[in-house]
């Protein structure tokens, strides 16, 4: 379930890094509208550091970053220990308590795993065994598998994440469409 979101009062800079931003450039282009999708519940907000906070995709490479990043595949295993815990906040205390101990790749430059078809950045084997250490990719899989065949989990999931999603808060946003519902299972 999906809201289609006009940006207005925006500064994006294509073909830009953040060094060049006020700079003159002969193909400037910076758009000061844009139109995004978004989660009609919101933004997955999750107390990795100190207080709840979007989590950014580390595969989205940027700079001066403010809020922490992880691959698609730890944010799914952090996923699958709040949706599987019975007691959310001993699942919130293992979550940080993992964060923390999150490897800095650019100390282990000679242990780059391959990256997968050529297109993600590469992983480091320290980064891997950190996020198989929250949950084996077995279990990942198992998880996975079962909000893909089982209803009932899937429901279950679905409200586990909404409750920790917090709505858009800025102030020049449109909505221009909605689409689908929170129990929706496909949006075309």
């Amino acid at each position: 379930s999906y809201n289609l979101i006009r940006l207005e009062d925006i500064r994006l800079h294509l073909g830009k890094n953040l060094a060049e931003v006020d700079q003159p450039h002969p193909a400037d282009r910076t758009l000061t509208s844009i139109l995004q999708y978004n989660h009609q519940d919101g933004t997955l907000h999750l107390p990795l550091q100190d207080a709840p906070a979007p989590i950014a995709l580390a595969e989205l490479r940027a700079e001066g970053r403010v809020f922490p990043a992880l691959r698609q595949t730890a944010l799914q295993r952090v996923l699958a220990v709040l949706c599987s815990a019975g007691d959310r906040a001993q699942a919130m205390q293992q979550m940080q308590a993992w964060f923390q101990q999150k490897p800095n790749p650019t100390s282990v430059p000679d242990q780059a795993l391959e990256p997968p078809q050529g297109r993600d950045p590469p992983l480091h084997r320290a980064e891997q065994e950190w996020e198989e250490s929250l949950l084996t990719d077995a279990a990942l899989c198992a998880w996975i598998s079962r909000n893909l065949t089982d209803e009932a989990s899937r429901q279950r999931v679905v409200e586990a994440l909404a409750g920790e999603a917090r709505p858009l808060a800025y102030a020049k946003a449109a909505l221009v469409a909605s689409l689908g519902t929170r129990m929706s299972h496909g949006v075309s």
